[in-house]
Order: C-alpha cells, then structure tokens, then sequence
C-alpha cells in the first residue's frame, strides 16, 4: 500500500478557489515576531488585507469625538448668543443682555477646542502618521499604510490625508466609496496612494 505524496510548503488554498488577496505592508518580509521585535506595536502587520468601511468608520469616530465634545459648548454658547440679543429691545435706551454666562460656556468650548485641536495634531498626525495607529485605529485593529511603500505614511502626509478628507466630506459619496471599492479606498486614499488595513 503506498503512502500518499508529501506535502511541500503550506497550502494556502484548494485547487479551484481564487488565491488569497494581495497582502500589504513590507513586501518580500515575513511578518514581525512580537518575540523578537523590539517594539511590535509599531511595526505594520505585513499580511493584512483591507479593513471594512465599518472598522475604519469606527476609528474615525473615536479620533474626532473631543473634536466633537469640543463643539457642543461653543454651540449652546453661540445659540444663547444669538437668542439673547434677537430678545433684546430695540431704541435708544435699550441696554444689552447679561451675557456673563455665555461668555463661560464660549471660553470653556474655546479652551475645550483649543485642547482637542492639540490631541488632533497628536493622535492623527504625529502617532497616526508615524506608526499607522491612531487611538481609533488601534481599538478597531486597523492601519494606515501607504500603498507604494507598504510603511506609515508621517506626519506631513497623515495632515494631508486629513486635508484631503475634506473632499470626502463635501461630496459624502468619498466617505461611502470603500463599500464598493475592491481595496476599500476613501476619495482622500486614492489621491494619497494609502490604504487602511485590518490587523486582526
């Protein structure tokens, strides 16, 4: 009775199926060892494949909750603003409102926003960019690579994307385009040349 034929290398798919999507990150490595890593938090996962638009969704929402937190105050402060002096008598005796509690509620959304803009500029532009990792983005598991070079895109080019977002935000069709998108691809990706990937 003879023995079945050894197997050589490890089979990645069954003879019929399509092959497995391309992998981004460093090509022609192997992916980083946590063992032998010094830092594998910071060394882009070499065999992951897009993220969904839902992961990537959620990340972005994480980012810029304090930018929305930041909002609300500045809001509430305006909209009293507004409300106080459209009530306000008109003539020529007529005095101003007390305005001594919107002016709080403006200067704590003024700090509030001041103090979001600095985390923005440190979590999407200076972490994000430099390690592919923003907070949102680590809690959802995904990354920002650049597809040419498979590696983080920095700083400068993570404030670009950003810029670049906003393309997506006019339009809205930009923030829905990776549902569709075989790489699951932002407009703001396609003209940056990166991708998010999933690094589950």
């Amino acid at each position: 009775m003879s023995s079945p034929p050894p197997i050589y290398g490890p089979v990645t798919h069954q003879y019929g199926e399509p092959p497995p999507p391309p992998a981004y990150g460093a090509a022609g490595r192997a992916a980083p060892d946590a063992r032998t890593t010094p830092d594998a938090r910071t060394t882009p996962t070499a065999t992951a494949g897009p993220a969904s638009w839902g992961r990537r969704s959620a990340g972005f929402l994480i980012d810029v909750a304090p930018l929305v937190a930041a909002l609300v105050p500045l809001t509430v402060g305006y909209l009293w603003l507004v409300a106080a002096l459209v009530r306000a008598p008109l003539g020529t005796e007529s005095t101003l409102p007390d305005l001594s509690s919107i002016v709080v509620w403006l200067a704590v959304g003024g700090v509030a926003l001041l103090a979001a803009l600095g985390w923005t500029v440190y979590n999407r532009w200076i972490l994000g960019g430099g390690t592919g990792r923003s907070l949102g983005r680590r809690a959802r598991k995904v990354c920002l690579l650049s597809v040419q070079t498979g590696e983080p895109i920095g700083a400068p080019n993570a404030f670009a994307r950003d810029l670049v977002h906003l393309l997506d935000a006019l339009s809205v069709v930009g923030f829905l385009w990776p549902l569709w998108d075989d790489k699951r691809r932002t407009f703001a990706d396609m003209i940056t040349e990166t991708v998010v990937v999933d690094e589950r």
